[in-house]
This record gives C-alpha cells, structure tokens and sequence, in this order.
C-alpha cells in the first residue's frame, strides 16, 4: 500500500468518497457502519470505512474498483460488531466531523484529492 493509499485508509477515506463523488455525481456515497451492542440509539454508530458505489454496482475507494460493494468492504472489518452499509452524505460526515469521529478536512483537502484520483 502506497502513502496516498494507507492516507485514504487510516482516516481519510471520507476525503477521497467526497472527492470521488464530486468528480461522479451520480455515485452513491457509502459508509460501512456498525452498532455496539449498548448503543442507545440508532445515531450511536462508527464508521468502519466511506466509499462510492456507480451505478453499476462497481464500488471505488483509494484501492481502486471492486466488483461490488461486498467485495470492497470485505469480511473481518467488524471484529464481531453488528454492521451494515448505508447511504452516506456530506451532512452526515459533518456531523460525524464534529462528534470528532471523522477527521476534520478542508475545500483544499478535497481538491488535493480530485487532482489525483485518476478513476474514469
């Protein structure tokens, strides 16, 4: 894994589903998500990844294409949490980058990051 790779993979990958999103409006941003056993309410999750889904049904994060969202998210993220995928949005990441969940970012961080996916 690549420095740009393992930056989208330890904490950035919102940065590249924004910035992939951008440059694809019609992909469907997309978080895996899982729930502790004594959460209180259903806002009371994590975010184990961010992606992009086409309309295809191809999903892309910073590793490149997966055949599916299934193939991207893969088996062993959870360690045992209940998890789904759900749509995701840049309200939702605000949200999260300010409960502190998400690393903050900036307008830059995105356009540093459009400037470099190189996805068609």
């Amino acid at each position: 894994m690549n420095n740009t790779t393992h930056k989208y993979m330890a904490g950035q990958c919102h940065v590249m589903a924004i910035a992939l999103n951008t440059l694809h409006p019609e992909w469907q941003m997309r978080a895996h998500v899982g729930w502790d056993a004594e959460a209180e309410d259903d806002d009371d999750y994590r975010v184990d990844h961010v992606y992009v889904v086409a309309p295809d049904g191809a999903a892309y994060d910073s590793r490149g294409c997966f055949v599916s969202e299934a193939a991207l998210v893969g088996d062993g993220l959870t360690e045992g949490v209940e998890t789904q995928c759900v749509n995701f949005d840049l309200a939702d990441i605000q949200r999260l980058v300010q409960r502190g969940e998400l690393k903050p970012f900036t307008r830059q961080d995105v356009d540093t990051t459009i400037n470099g996916v190189i996805y068609d």
